[in-house]
């Protein structure tokens, strides 16, 4: 009698421990925003974005992450003088982060709240960014 109560209990045990994976282990997709609204921006593959220098304001390619860990930029420039630039913006009014400068190879850590969005700009040309992410 004892084994039948127990065999509801476990199925229960079991479904959470495999929804609770299911959550925790989704990645995290890769999507640019902005792509419909600016020109400057233009997404090549799942993590792979084309930008270029025409938009002072940048390109908001990763929105609202909610995510422990960091992201990697790969960054590949056309031009000698082109530079790109990534920031933060978080929190219901835009916080946004100081600029950081990207080179060939940038690990940024995921801001510590919720609903960042990443965004980039270039200047001075045009580059393709390759977006990697380390969750935790």
């Amino acid at each position: 009698m004892s084994s039948t109560n127990k065999s509801p209990m476990n199925l229960i045990a079991v479904f959470l421990i495999t929804a609770l994976f299911g959550f925790t282990s989704d990645p995290v997709t890769l999507e640019s925003l902005s792509e419909d609204t600016n020109p400057s921006c233009s997404q090549i593959s799942s993590n792979k974005f084309y930008v270029q220098s025409s938009d002072k304001n940048g390109c908001l390619l990763w929105g609202y992450i909610n995510a422990n860990g960091e992201v990697h930029i790969d960054v590949e420039t056309f031009e000698s003088d082109t530079k790109v630039y990534a920031w933060w913006t978080q929190g219901q009014f835009l916080l946004k982060s100081e600029l950081i400068l990207l080179s060939e190879k940038t690990s940024l850590p995921f801001p510590k709240t919720r609903n960042a969005r990443l965004h980039v700009k270039a200047e001075c040309g045009s580059a393709i960014i390759k977006i990697k992410s380390d969750l935790r």
